[in-house]
């Protein structure tokens, strides 16, 4: 779990400098010696107005925070992507869907 919020925390960062990857996935992640880089932003929303660009997955645990507003919605799905959250997604192969949501 702590190299999954070390991730997410650089994605942050990334959304606090106002870009934000439209498609990340663990194909954007490098690992070498212990250290975590992320590629590939061709496919960028730029800016990008981070909801929540203070966020610290490694002091926030594996809870999702509450509330529509409490975490950036494009944060959020790389979340549930990476199964960060201990609770509340199921997973469906490599399609991660909310327990709530609706398949459209």
């Amino acid at each position: 779990m702590l190299n999954r919020a070390i991730i997410l925390d650089k994605l942050t960062s990334v959304h606090r400098a106002g870009v934000a990857p439209l498609d990340f996935g663990e194909l954007n992640v490098l690992h070498r010696d212990g250290d975590f880089r992320l590629i590939d932003f061709e496919d960028v929303e730029v800016p990008h107005k981070c909801e929540s660009p203070d966020y610290d997955f490694l002091t926030a645990g594996e809870e999702s925070p509450l509330g529509p507003d409490a975490l950036c919605y494009m944060l959020d799905d790389a979340a549930t992507y990476m199964d960060f959250w201990r609770e509340g997604t199921y997973s469906l192969s490599q399609v991660h869907l909310p327990q709530t949501g609706l398949i459209t």
